[in-house]
């Protein structure tokens, strides 16, 4: 009888919807949304009632409905058990440990002259591990905490610099307090990190046949800036296990040489992690399923503003070695705020949007070097517009963007006293690349935090009195907080996720891509210019993807494999001197990826291994000269970032990623060179080449298995 009235009552087409949506195991389960339950006087959902039509008054009848009544109470007790399960799993105190690789790239800003007079960039990589310890709190589907945590590092670089000198760089420790946020389900968190880091590093710089100790030890103990994303899940009551991502930003230190000059370092530390972390206070095993519910509607117009820090960096490059023949950083932090404009669109749990802002910058950088050089520089205001999609859930939106960005910067470099001055400010284009999370305050007012990079390119000059060229170029890395306003009436409060498509099974994929690459020439032996020589390019390209998804309820995780092709081909000349050339033609990852699926919507955190076909070549000219360097083999390195992908159909969906790529440093030396006393084999002289790229995708993708 039972099943009956179920084939009749049951939510199709034909039928009306019903009271409210059953959870998620109950028989009459529905995606659709439907009117709230109503609880009748004993408490029971009346959608969960037998119906009036069934219920004869003959005695016997009325105990098999009494039957179906304590059926339908034990199905909502289950029910019931199962969501508190899942709204507080994750609340609680927790220890743990993690390891991985770890990279650390140490840039010293050679202000005076010492050296060479630029920008050395160091590179350094090895392994690490951790303890750490933290608390979480949990709200139906949104998970937030803090967390401390501590790890030692065998990363350590030890060189020979210019033939006479000895240069050392490594991480001794590095430790950081974080919130977490993100959404999680019984058994599934998903979440961003953002907090205060401190690292302690070693630096020596020592000339050989210096007496002892007459060269400033540059390394330090100093604070930064640390954020990242990753995924846990519970694996056996009160354990879980998790992977990580974090980068670190530390700020600059300044040391004195034996010889009374400036030299300026600071530090990137980047990290990719797994760990296991147990926690007390009884944990259970809940469902791999979000709680069912409806989203906060973040979809209209609205205004809003943002206050917070940034580091930025301005970039001088000689090209034609009139004064130090490399690339000159000059890095800054300081205050930044802006004003947001935008528009949302919302499909179930999916949000997509476009928003116009305006950010300003108080960052400024000024030096006069022992040799009457001045520089002046500093960004001043970016203006954007990006596309932004991101995932709701309850009353919280993740969600990443990236698109277009014109930055205001100054960049002054002259010979104090002369006429000789190249100034390579101005407006320039360029691009901004971003993650945040958002939550609803009032049904008009919502909190976000944001943590963006954005990249611009530079013109090439001269000065009025000298022909040589130089080239300018700009970088920001920014977090910020701020409030959003949205206009017009508003719905009520988000009360969870909805049940999510199907992801799991094979799927193929086109991709539409743009890469911005930096390409890093260090001429670690002083063959020439005894600096780092960067190369910026902006580029765009297509490729193709294939992978395979897993899905236990709203937990989707996966592999996928991926090649691109790119245009990304930029060099500078010197007429009859030399050219620098980067170029990077094609780029392939292997992934694993996992998030949380709510309705057609899944974001996602992605990392794995990369290779790419990239060139980095010092040419003398004319060409060809045998004494010319060409770093040109196939790049090995890694890839992290985040991704959002919606469902347009059963077998259809649209992404869009965001994608950092670093791969590894490589050595270029010329058998035809004399020996020069150089670092390399039978005292060849070394140049090392280092690449990174940010890649931002939007693709569309069929999926073989989805029903």
């Amino acid at each position: 009888m039972f099943q009956s009235w179920y084939s009749a009552h049951k939510v199709t087409s034909a039928n009306p919807l019903p009271d409210c949506i059953p959870h998620t195991n109950h028989p009459t389960n529905d995606a659709r949304e439907c009117r709230p339950c109503t609880p009748d006087a004993h408490g029971f959902s009346n959608s969960l009632r037998v119906p009036s039509d069934l219920r004869p008054g003959k005695r016997k009848k009325k105990t098999m409905t009494k039957g179906r009544t304590l059926m339908a109470a034990a199905l909502l007790g289950t029910t019931a058990l199962a969501s508190t399960a899942n709204a507080t799993q994750w609340t609680g105190y927790y220890i743990g440990v993690s390891g991985g690789y770890t990279e650390s790239n140490t840039r010293y800003e050679d202000l005076d002259y010492s050296a060479n007079g630029a920008t050395q960039d160091w590179f350094t990589d090895g392994l690490g591990i951790g303890v750490q310890i933290g608390h979480n709190w949990q709200n139906k589907n949104t998970v937030y905490g803090v967390e401390l945590d501590f790890s030692g590092f065998g990363v350590e670089d030890q060189r020979i610099y210019s033939g006479n000198q000895g240069i050392e760089n490594e991480l001794n420790w590095l430790g950081s307090l974080r919130a977490r946020s993100g959404f999680g389900t019984g058994q599934v968190f998903f979440y961003q990190t953002l907090g205060l880091a401190v690292g302690d590093f070693d630096g020596h710089w020592i000339v050989f046949g210096d007496p002892a100790n007459s060269w400033s030890d540059h390394g330090d103990t100093k604070a930064g800036l640390i954020g990242g994303f990753g995924v846990e899940g519970m694996i056996d009551g009160n354990w879980s296990v998790r992977a990580e991502f974090l980068a670190s930003r530390f700020f600059d230190n300044s040391v004195t040489t034996q010889n009374l000059e400036d030299l300026s370092v600071d530090q990137s530390v980047y990290t990719i992690r797994a760990g296991i972390n147990y926690a007390f206070g009884g944990a259970q095993d809940g469902a791999h399923t979000f709680e069912d519910g409806k989203p906060f509607d973040f979809s209209g117009f609205y205004v809003g503003a943002l206050l917070g820090g940034s580091s930025s960096t301005v970039q001088s490059t000689d090209i034609e070695y009139d004064w130090f023949g490399g690339t000159h950083d000059f890095a800054d932090e300081g205050f930044s705020g802006g004003v947001q404009l935008g528009f949302n669109r919302q499909i179930n749990a999916f949000v997509y949007g476009l928003e116009a802002s305006f950010t300003f910058l108080d960052g400024d950088f000024s030096h006069t070097d022992t040799f009457s050089r001045f520089v002046d520089g500093g960004l001043n205001w970016t203006g954007s517009l990006v596309l932004k999609t991101g995932m709701a859930v309850d009353n919280s939106l993740m969600y990443i963007f990236g698109g277009y960005s014109y930055g205001d910067y100054d960049l002054t470099d002259r010979n104090s006293g002369t006429p000789d001055i190249w100034d390579l400010g101005g407006g320039h284009s360029g691009f901004v690349v971003g993650t945040g999370i958002e939550r609803a305050l009032t049904p008009n007012l919502t909190f976000k935090v944001e943590a963006a990079y954005s990249g611009f390119d530079g013109d090439t000059e001269r000065a009025p009195t000298d022909a040589d060229l130089f080239r300018g170029a700009a970088q920001n890395v920014s977090v910020m907080a701020g409030l959003n306003y949205y206009f017009g009436e508003r719905g009520g409060w988000g009360t969870g996720a909805l049940p999510a498509a199907n992801w799991k099974g094979f799927f193929v994929g086109l991709d539409g891509l743009f890469a911005y690459h930096h390409g890093d020439i260090t001429d670690q032996d002083y063959y020439e210019w005894g600096g780092t020589y960067t190369v910026p390019s902006f580029g765009g390209g297509a490729g193709v993807n294939i992978g395979y998804n897993w899905q236990k309820g709203s937990f989707v995780y996966g592999l996928v494999g991926d090649i691109a092709f790119l245009s990304n081909d930029e060099e500078d000349t010197s007429v009859n001197y030399r050219e620098m050339v980067s170029s990077i033609d094609w780029q392939a990852t292997l992934r694993g990826r996992a998030g949380l699926a709510s309705g057609d919507a899944f974001m996602y955190a992605t990392a794995g291994i990369a290779w790419a076909g990239a060139d980095l070549e010092h040419n003398y000219l004319p060409a060809p000269d045998d004494e010319s360097f060409a770093i040109d083999d196939t790049r090995f390195g890694w890839v992290a970032g985040l991704g959002v992908e919606k469902k347009i159909g059963e077998k259809l969906s649209l992404k869009m990623e965001a994608l950092y790529t670093s791969y590894g440093e490589e050595q270029g030396t010329n058998p035809d060179q004399d020996n020069c006393g150089g670092s390399g084999p039978n005292g060849l002289c070394v140049m090392n080449g280092k690449d990174s790229n940010i890649t931002v995708k939007a693709g569309i993708t069929y999926h073989l298995g989805a029903e």
